[in-house]
């Protein structure tokens, strides 16, 4: 990963600024640091060296005449293709790097540029004829990307603390601490801060000459009825596909490794990495206690395989909540994070970057909210009757099934089933705090800031109508 930073507008100290504003973010490019400014706009930026690690790749980015500037960070993985499509148009590259494709095609495409994108960034762009600054993130965000407006200037980084340094306030977002207590994540385009958004995924901002700004989603998901195929060539065409996808993103000139927990997506990922790859290293976290350690179902895969196994093994004392809070810069609910940092750790001595397993649940429907789902849509047909049978359920379960430690359980599962429409129930089971509980959680005047809005509408109307709760999950957790 790399850092990305900058400022457009008048803002006090600018230049200072963002170089205060890249520092903030070093550990995400510890390679090599870069600096941009002219009258309306600063760029920064933080590397990691991934292709051509030659100065010729430093950032700030230009073309050829100065005019277009950009700050990147991520991959493109279609970006030879597109070099080569340039180049036959009459652009010359200085660089074997991704990042040097972006102002080549804007000089195309302008803001359509995006459109022809396949890959995982969130970029910057300044073009200093037009006096317009370009922000876009990747089709699905995996690539952070936080923005403020303050007094006509616009202010991004690739994390929340870069703002923070720049001098963006730090008031607390009622908003978005009741959609990470509802939801257990804060969605996109809300953060715990009152000043700072997120950017939302397929979505650009545009900064014009005049100082205002406008957001457009470029791409959405799409639903397509089921494939009727036969089994057989979908599992082939699914293989095909992620071994294209394992391959783009081996593309380096620096040692790339993998992370390995022994399960289906990792363990997918590396049998495809294996074959198409020397020498490939990867590694696993565990712990002691052996009921918890994924380190057995990991050495397997490593040994099957024929790949190097570096283990870290944590104990309770390797928990440091302050650090994690420094690095997250909001609440974060996944426990994987402590492993996952000092997975990373072990992985650096070693390698600049790792595949992981990371969004196959989410892909194929692995998780059990996605079995309920699953069960509640062969229900679908019965939905009334279900319903009703599901409600008298809540009134009558005897007390002693009430005080039983599976009840919370039950109680959320037969509370998801008594919904009749499928949006209904997919707003219940997307919800972590009960509407009740909430109430009594929060102070009157902080309910009353948020009384308005509902987490889960929220979260689900920046997707299609769900025709299926299956189906809605799916997207959701995209």
């Amino acid at each position: 990963m790399c850092g990305i930073a900058g400022i457009a507008g008048t803002w006090p100290d600018r230049e200072a600024r963002v170089e205060r504003m890249a520092e903030a973010i070093a550990h995400r490019g510890p390679d090599d640091a870069g600096l941009w400014h002219d009258a309306d706009c600063s760029l920064g930026h933080r590397r990691l060296a991934l292709l051509d690690l030659s100065p010729a790749g430093r950032q700030p980015m230009s073309n050829e005449d100065g005019r277009v500037h950009v700050v990147f960070n991520g991959e493109i993985y279609n970006f030879a293709e597109l070099r080569a499509d340039l180049e036959g148009r009459g652009h010359r590259f200085r660089s074997r790097t991704d990042s040097e494709v972006l102002v080549h095609l804007y000089e195309e495409a302008g803001d359509e540029m995006v459109s022809r994108l396949r890959g995982m960034f969130a970029f910057a762009l300044w073009d200093a004829r037009e006096r317009r600054l370009l922000l876009a993130r990747d089709h699905f965000g995996q690539k952070p990307l936080f923005y403020a407006e303050q007094n006509g200037a616009l202010l991004f980084a690739s994390e929340i603390k870069a703002l923070l340094a720049a001098g963006i306030p730090r008031d607390i977002d009622p908003r978005g601490v009741d959609l990470f207590l509802s939801l257990q994540f804060v969605p996109s385009p809300f953060t715990c801060y009152r000043a700072i958004r997120r950017l939302p995924p397929a979505t650009i901002l545009i900064r014009d000459a005049g100082g205002r700004t406008r957001l457009r989603q470029y791409w959405s998901l799409r639903a397509r009825p089921a494939s009727r195929g036969r089994l057989d060539a979908m599992v082939e065409e699914t293989g095909a596909r992620l071994r294209a996808a394992v391959a783009e993103q081996l593309v380096a000139d620096v040692p790339v490794g993998l992370y390995l927990s022994g399960g289906i997506d990792s363990t997918l990922v590396l049998g495809r990495a294996a074959s198409a790859a020397q020498g490939l290293r990867a590694f696993a976290v565990g712990y002691r206690e052996a009921p918890y350690s994924e380190l057995p179902h990991a050495r397997r895969v490593a040994r099957h395989h024929r790949v190097a196994l570096e283990e870290v093994v944590l104990s309770p004392q390797a928990a440091d909540p302050g650090e994690l809070a420094r690095l997250f810069d909001e609440p974060f609910s996944d426990p994987a994070a402590l492993p996952v940092v000092h997975l990373a750790r072990a992985a650096r001595r070693h390698v600049t970057a790792v595949l992981t397993g990371d969004g196959g649940d989410e892909l194929f429907g692995g998780y059990q909210h996605h079995v309920l789902a699953f069960w509640l849509m062969k229900l679908g047909q019965l939905s009334r009757a279900r319903a009703a049978i599901a409600r008298v359920a809540l009134d009558r379960l005897p007390e002693s099934v009430r005080r039983s430690p599976r009840w919370p359980r039950l109680r959320r599962i037969l509370e998801t089933l008594s919904h009749v429409e499928p949006a209904a129930a997919l707003l219940h089971l997307r919800r972590q705090l009960d509407p009740e509980l909430r109430a009594r959680l929060y102070t009157p005047d902080f309910l009353a800031t948020v009384a308005d809005a509902e987490p889960s509408e929220i979260l689900c109307a920046r997707e299609a109508a769900p025709r299926t709760i299956e189906e809605a999950l799916l997207w959701t957790d995209r």
